[in-house]
Order: C-alpha cells, then sequence, then structure tokens
C-alpha cells in the first residue's frame, strides 16, 4: 500500500480536486481496513469456494438446485427458481405420495417438499 500513496495523493488532485492532506487522510483509512479487509488467506477460501460452487451449478445443475432450495430459506426461492429456468431446469410441485422433508432430482425435474412443507405425514390418508 505504501508504494502507491503518493499516486493515491496525486491521482485525487488530478480528478477531484481533493487536497493533499485530505486524500492522505482517506488513504490511512483505507490502509488501515487493508491490513484486515484484504486478507489472502480468505480471498484463497472465497475463491477457491466460489469455483466449485459455479462447478457444480454448470455441471450438475439439478443437483446444485435441489441442494439449494433444500437449505435455503423461501425468501430465496422465487430467485432459485428463476435461475434454474435458465438452465432449463424444470421445478415439480410436491407430491404427497413420493415427496420427502428435501428436494430432490427426480426424471428430468427436481422436486420436493415445496413452499407449503413436507406432504409426508399426509401418506395412507390419501
Amino acid at each position: 500500500m505504501a508504494k502507491v500513496r503518493q499516486q493515491w495523493v496525486d491521482g485525487c488532485r488530478d480528478h477531484s480536486g481533493m487536497i493533499a492532506v485530505d486524500s492522505e487522510a482517506l488513504f490511512d483509512k483505507i490502509e488501515k481496513f487493508a491490513g484486515y479487509g484484504f486478507n489472502a488467506s480468505h480471498s484463497v477460501a472465497y475463491t477457491l469456494l466460489s469455483y466449485w460452487t459455479m462447478l457444480l451449478k454448470v455441471r450438475y445443475p439439478a443437483e446444485f438446485f435441489a441442494s439449494c432450495m433444500s437449505v435455503l430459506d423461501s425468501d430465496r426461492m422465487p430467485a432459485l427458481v428463476g435461475d434454474a429456468a435458465k438452465y432449463n431446469l424444470r421445478i415439480g410441485p410436491p407430491d404427497v405420495n413420493t415427496s420427502t422433508h428435501r428436494y430432490e432430482v427426480r426424471r428430468d425435474a427436481v422436486s420436493g417438499k415445496g413452499y407449503v412443507g413436507c406432504p409426508v405425514q399426509l401418506r395412507g390418508q390419501h
């Protein structure tokens, strides 16, 4: 960060008319944040997690969306269903006879508990 301090001060002056005292004070705040905000080990971990998540989404979209729908809150469901449609993935309705406590891949669709909860308790009654 120290290597770019003068470049920062010059850039602030040239692009926004900021005086050196203010741009240096702002740089000090950014530099302090950089000590913990740009932790390399966290960056690597987040990058690997993002890579593997995208790989699973692209190569195994049905399984990916079934897993996400099983663990995420229902308020995120509309976004997931919309995203699944981009992968030509059909989201089937819950079925009293086959649904379980989670979403699962069945033939050409993801189906499972749905918004209404798990209908397992109703089996045997229908």
